[in-house]
């Protein structure tokens, strides 16, 4: 495993630990929030800045495709905007509304 591997390894294993607290988290009335010290939006950033654009191996790179679906859903599911900005931009209203596709079937 080369440095980018490790370094990308890293990142997305604290993205998913972050969302997997976020999914967890209810406030006093049951609904999905953030507590104020998660830090789902920053690791996304983290992880989407450094990565999008770069050249990735298959595994690394369904990782990432099913990390910005996850956080998108997350997202959606909670009202928060956080770094859909990011994506938009990158992938534009298209990946929005196959994102949207994808979750209505289910």
């Amino acid at each position: 495993m080369n440095q980018t591997d490790l370094d990308f390894s890293h990142k997305y294993d604290q993205f998913i630990a972050e969302l997997n607290a976020a999914m967890n988290y209810r406030d006093s009335r049951g609904y999905l929030t953030l507590k104020s010290d998660n830090r789902l939006e920053d690791t996304f950033a983290d992880l989407f800045t450094n990565y999008c654009d770069q050249p990735l191996p298959a595994t690394h790179r369904g990782a990432f495709d099913d990390a910005t679906i996850a956080y998108y859903y997350f997202c959606s599911a909670t009202g928060r905007h956080g770094s859909l900005k990011l994506i938009v931009q990158k992938f534009g209203n298209k990946f929005i509304k196959d994102c949207e596709k994808r979750l209505n079937m289910n």
